[in-house]
Formats: C-alpha cells, structure tokens, sequence
C-alpha cells in the first residue's frame, strides 16, 4: 500500500499487550496461560512472515487463533468483583480494538494495494514505472499532477504512470509543483529578493544525513562544511 494512510499493517502483537494486563486481572490461570501461549505464536509469525512476500499475510495467520481466544474470553465471562469486571472489560476492549484497527481496516482499503512495473529509465537514476492495483488511489488522495513529455518521454501520461527517483538508499516519486508550491516560491522570492533554484522537501538533516553509502570523510564533516 504506498499512500499516507492506515491500512492494518501494524502487528495484532502491539494490542495484545494490554490484552495480557486484562488477562491477569481477571484471575483466571487459563485465560493468562493461553494469553501467553497465543503471545508466543504471534511473536514467532511476525518474525517468519517479516519478509517483503509475507508481511502483509501476518494478520491472516494469526486471525483464526484470535477469533478462538476471543471465543474463549467470552465464553469465561465472569463478573465476581470490581477487579474482575475490570479485567475483562480491558481485555475485550483491546481485541476489539485490535480487530477494527487492523483486520477491518485491511479489509477495507484492501483496493488499495499495488506494485509497480518498470517501464524504462532516464538519466540521473529517474525511472518511469506503471502501477498495477489501487485504482481508486487518485479518487481518495487527490491528483498527483501530470509529468510533461520532455521529462518523461512518453507521449501519454496517464493515471498509473509514476515518475520514480532513486536518493541514495529512498525511491520517492517525484510530481509536478501544484499551484500551492508555485505560491510558496513565489513568496520566498519576494522575501529574500533571490531567485529559488529549488524546493526543499525537509527529507535529509544536514546535522544527521543518512549513514548508508556515505564515505567516513563526509560522516564527520561539520555543517559548515557542507
């Protein structure tokens, strides 16, 4: 899923935290003992499926094994004291939130998912690719511009067409400025009295640029230097 919104992909583990908080509060030795043994598995999944291939199926290992620990917790419902109530309470409310955090959001932006296919390369490590999937990316974020022919050479740019950049260990996608950019410069303009040669995105800190593929030299230069 490449656009900037959650679509699930944390791991049902971040939730399960407080489920075993809720579990141990309830004083029930069963629950707190599959809580852990069901912690284990998960734990061992995200390490197996933490791959480019498999990340996105990690929720779906681990769903049949959540739908019968929440049957369970259901199932030993008890409402003896305060403590108790208060136990399960957190412990429901966290698999709740789990399931509508994670698995119903998967399953609702799962239109969303894509890949890309090369489609030739420009000069400066500039690739043009075609997105295969997230048709309706543009319907919900908004247009990402046209690319001109005499950047992209093509001849037709269409709604899947991406502009890649290869910066050093990042591949962004570079857009044309909107009207909003366009403004931006020319405020910047009429403040310092300069021309604008470019427009900085914040990506890197001069203060602490990327360590990867940068030589020792330029990991210890000053900032004045640069």
């Amino acid at each position: 899923v490449d656009a900037p919104i959650n679509v699930g992909r944390n791991s049902p583990l971040l939730y399960y935290v407080p489920v075993a908080i809720g579990t141990c509060l309830t004083a029930n030795l069963t629950l707190v003992v599959l809580m852990l043994v069901l912690i284990c598995i998960m734990l061992f999944i995200a390490k197996v499926s933490n791959s480019q291939e498999h990340y996105r199926l990690a929720r779906t290992y681990t769903l049949p094994l959540r739908l019968i620990f929440l049957v369970i917790v259901v199932i030993d419902l008890k409402f003896d004291s305060f403590l108790i109530v208060v136990g399960f309470l957190l412990t429901l409310f966290a698999i709740g939130f789990d399931f509508a955090t994670g698995d119903c959001t998967s399953a609702w932006y799962y239109g969303m998912n894509c890949s890309y296919q090369f489609l030739h390369a420009l000069e400066n490590r500039l690739f043009v690719c075609w997105r295969e999937g997230a048709f309706t990316w543009e319907d919900m974020l908004g247009s990402r511009g046209c690319v001109q022919e005499e950047v992209s050479q093509l001849a037709a740019w269409g709604r899947q067409h991406h502009l890649i950049a290869d910066i050093g260990d990042m591949l962004v996608e570079l857009r044309p400025l909107n009207h909003a950019d366009w403004n931006n410069l020319q405020q910047r303009c009429l403040v310092t009295g300069e021309p604008v040669n470019y427009l900085s995105l914040n990506t890197f800190d001069l203060n602490a640029p990327p360590r990867t593929g940068m030589s020792t030299e330029a990991e210890d230069m000053m900032l004045e230097d640069l």
